[in-house]
């Protein structure tokens, strides 16, 4: 089997971290090459299937609830994830990625179709 890279994106909460990890650890035992994109609130993994491979960890915000500056500062966070995603997957060169979660990997994953993986032929 041909190993890739593999890019695994997942906002810091247990509800899209925990099937990330469960992904990437099927993907380890194959042999791929795994790096994480998070938030600060999962941080840099110290143990666990992450914990050996690159991992970032960009800034995040939520907008939901919290009035209209804050949602406008979180967008403005947000956006700028996006661009530091967007250059980090051009570093990185993956073969794929794949985010978990809703709006929070998307800006881990900026890329032309952010709502599924994408594979590179």
């Amino acid at each position: 089997m041909t190993q890739r890279t593999i890019v695994i994106a997942a906002g810091g909460t247990g509800g899209h971290f925990f099937p990330a990890e469960a992904l990437a650890d099927a993907l380890a035992k194959r042999g791929h090459r795994l790096v994480l994109m998070t938030d600060a609130r999962a941080g840099a993994r110290t143990t666990g299937v992450f914990s050996g491979g690159r991992q970032y960890v960009l800034p995040g915000a939520g907008v939901a609830g919290h009035g209209p500056m804050r949602a406008f500062k979180a967008g403005l966070t947000l956006l700028s994830s996006a661009w530091k995603a967007r250059a980090i997957l051009r570093s990185v060169q993956p073969d794929a990625w794949w985010g978990l979660g809703a709006i929070p990997p998307c800006h881990r994953c900026w890329a032309p179709a952010c709502w599924a993986g994408h594979i590179r032929h």
